[in-house]
């Protein structure tokens, strides 16, 4: 009888932190989990910015043997309410036509990083759970914890899931507008104990769940800032393959971006005119 209830005992502790994952609620496993990740904005983080450039920019200016100082025009500033802007650096001395096309650069750059930057605020900037509403559901399994939500988006809903492993882990998060569909895999690492996001994998489906186009992106850091207190992206590697005519195939395009100069806790104003305060500020 004792032999019995010994092993009983026994069962019921290695089945314990089973029950108590299936039990956890969604403000636990969020506060949880969010220690396990290295991130830039950490609590004392008011905001932050960085220059911007890619390989096609630098190579311009080399065509033109400008200073290497010119090959970062593009100053991003992005602040914890979730504003980001993006501000032109100094051009230099350039005949009318090289500047217009310096211009036309410039704006391809801003165009690109605003492609992805929601995907880095979601996975790089904070911890991927920071953004999860307290209204969310969450449901467990043995080894999957589904969380949903919806939010408004230009007049439509946009439904979520974002998948984690029962330790916390991110990998994989849908989200699906009116006939679209988007699915990211998130790629992490650890690093000093903790994951940090290396990069992640898109694929956009159509109304047919057909895959039309899919992106992979990949995070290389500077990992000496600060006496590696933060973890900095130096360079973030983008492949993106598009299926516009199926007879001719996929297309593949690929594209290098470049950030240094990262600066916390500037003194930020912001100058809008009457048309700019109308506009979706994190768009300007």
């Amino acid at each position: 009888m004792r032999k019995m209830i010994i092993v009983w005992i026994q069962v019921l502790f290695l089945l314990s932190p089973i029950l108590a994952q299936e039990k956890e609620s969604l403000g636990n496993f969020v506060t949880r989990s969010e220690g396990y990740y290295q991130y830039i904005v950490t609590p004392s983080v008011k905001n932050f910015s960085c220059r911007l450039t890619t390989h096609f920019y630098i190579n311009f200016m080399k065509s033109q043997s400008i200073e290497e100082k010119f090959n970062y025009p593009i100053k991003f500033v992005w602040t914890n309410e979730g504003r980001r802007y993006y501000v032109l650096e100094p051009l230099p001395e350039l005949s009318d036509s090289l500047r217009r096309q310096a211009l036309q650069y410039s704006q391809m750059i801003k165009n690109l990083f605003e492609s992805i930057v929601l995907d880095l605020q979601k996975m790089s900037f904070r911890s991927p759970l920071y953004d999860i509403p307290l209204a969310a559901s969450m449901s467990a399994s043995q080894d999957t914890v589904n969380i949903e939500y919806s939010f408004e988006s230009n007049s439509s809903t946009v439904s979520t899931i974002e998948k984690y492993t029962p330790s916390g882990q991110f990998f994989k998060f849908i989200w699906q507008f009116g006939t679209q569909k988007v699915i990211n895999y998130p790629k992490f690492e650890t690093v000093k104990g903790k994951w940090i996001c290396n990069g992640w994998e898109s694929q956009v489906y159509n109304d047919k769940n057909e895959i039309v186009s899919g992106v992979a992106t990949r995070l290389i850091y500077n990992r000496n800032f600060e006496s590696k207190a933060r973890y900095l992206p130096e360079k973030i590697d983008v492949i993106a393959q598009t299926v516009e005519d199926p007879a001719k195939g996929p297309q593949t395009n690929s594209v290098a971006i470049y950030l240094k100069g990262f600066t916390f806790n500037e003194d930020v104003t912001v100058l809008e005119n009457e048309t700019a305060k109308n506009s979706n500020p994190t768009s300007q």
